[in-house]
């Protein structure tokens, strides 16, 4: 019987997920394109065929990330039965707890992209949640205006602002969670940097404190007990 051929997508998703395999085990540094190479069986005329190095790689493995957060959460947007705060508010926490239950993923990104030689991809990556989150932001924000919920001018300035906002607590988050299992006091330093956005939001979609809940304590105890669990 002979070989199986796979078409160009699978074959290349498989080396992603294989590589972010390794990633978890050896660390991003450690791991060689050969090891990825062998672990799979291929040849390295195969993998160079899908990505012209390392580096390439973890773009790619990054980008398939960011673009399973969309599929779960853009049904959100598209609903009809439910108004812009509950969307708004389902639209963060549904992410965020599909993060947390992804949560070996997130540490192998987060490993790789926070080294001191991964700077301009970590860059790439901000710059693209950016750009893919934005129309769905603004969708919801056009909502909100809409129905009177939210006080605002131009939807798709204010959801750019709120989404460029993340990126500096994003990485001072980031830093907390990689630092976690030496410090579990962390918890409250992620607990408050949290409050701080969700605050700042309310303040710039001109609604009371309170009534949007992007996060809640299921979200960090989920955090604290993944790390804990490997």
């Amino acid at each position: 019987m002979g070989r199986v051929k796979k078409n160009h997508n699978e074959r290349r998703v498989e080396i992603i997920q294989t590589a972010s395999a390794l990633f978890k085990e050896f660390g991003y540094q450690s791991t060689s394109v050969n090891q990825i190479i062998e672990t799979m069986g291929i040849s390295k005329g195969a993998f160079y065929h899908y990505f012209k190095s390392k580096e390439q790689l973890l773009d790619a493995l990054v980008e398939l990330f960011v673009d399973d957060v969309i599929k779960v959460v853009e049904p959100i947007v598209e609903r009809k039965d439910i108004d812009a705060v509950t969307k708004f508010n389902l639209f963060y926490r549904t992410g965020g707890l599909y993060k947390v239950e992804n949560l070996n993923r997130i540490m192998v990104i987060l490993h790789a992209i926070y080294d001191s030689k991964n700077i301009l991809l970590r860059d790439k990556l901000n710059k693209r949640s950016v750009e893919v989150t934005l129309p769905y932001l603004t969708k919801i924000f056009e909502q909100g205006r809409a129905e009177g919920a939210f006080n605002l001018d131009n939807a798709e300035s204010v959801a750019r602002l709120v989404l460029q906002m993340a990126i500096p607590i994003g990485e001072y988050n980031a830093k907390l969670i990689l630092e976690l299992k030496s410090k579990p006091e962390n918890i409250e330093a992620l607990d408050q940097s949290f409050k701080t956005y969700q605050t700042a939001i309310s303040r710039f979609l001109g609604v009371s404190e309170g009534l949007l809940q992007i996060y809640n304590t299921e979200f960090l105890t989920k955090i604290s007990g993944g790390l804990n669990e490997n």
